[in-house]
């Protein structure tokens, strides 16, 4: 009101500009979540070696 802008004029250039900066936060995000890798590829191995192991142990009590 001091600068002589209405009330309604001040509310809707704060919100666009809210809407702005979340859609640019929004950007950022979604490239970093791009980014990740969520596969844990060393425990993966690893569970895969382990099955093969136990494989290979029944194997040889079976074939005692």
């Amino acid at each position: 009101m001091a600068l002589g802008v209405p009330a309604w004029l001040s509310t809707l250039i704060v919100t666009v500009v809210l809407f702005a900066a979340a859609a640019v936060l929004a950007m950022m995000g979604k490239k970093k979540f791009a980014a990740v890798e969520f596969v844990p590829n060393d425990s993966v191995e690893q569970i895969k070696t382990d099955i093969e192991s136990i494989k290979s142990d029944i194997a040889r009590i079976r074939s005692r």
